[in-house]
């Protein structure tokens, strides 16, 4: 089972990917072609795990992704890969039902 964090971070990273290959710049730039079934197959996808995130956690998702373009950072050496702050030491690695923020920027915090 993922975790909160780690279904966040899926949602993000599909979206991006997702606003990539819509884009007939991004397109044209790299010559690829994209499989219209393996869009909607993604789409599909997105819906379902939308599903699976709590409300609250979803629009706090949406705020962060207007705000930075990313809700959810990676913690590397316990360090914000957004804002690159030392977290404190009193932040852990959460549940798999609860999601952390960083006290400085305020975006979602993966622990790998």
């Amino acid at each position: 089972m993922k975790s909160l964090s780690g279904k966040l971070l899926e949602l993000q990273d599909i979206e991006l990917k997702l606003a990539e290959i819509t884009n007939k710049d991004y397109l044209e730039k790299t010559g690829f072609n994209i499989d219209n079934e393996k869009v909607v197959e993604l789409l599909e996808y997105k819906k379902k795990l939308e599903t699976e995130i709590p409300p609250q956690y979803l629009r706090r998702y949406r705020a962060l992704m207007s705000k930075y373009k990313r809700a959810v950072a990676l913690v590397y050496d316990n360090t914000c890969s957004n804002c690159f702050s030392k977290l404190p030491t009193g932040i852990k690695e959460p549940s798999d039902n609860e999601i952390v923020f960083c006290n400085v920027c305020g975006i979602i915090l993966y622990f790998p």
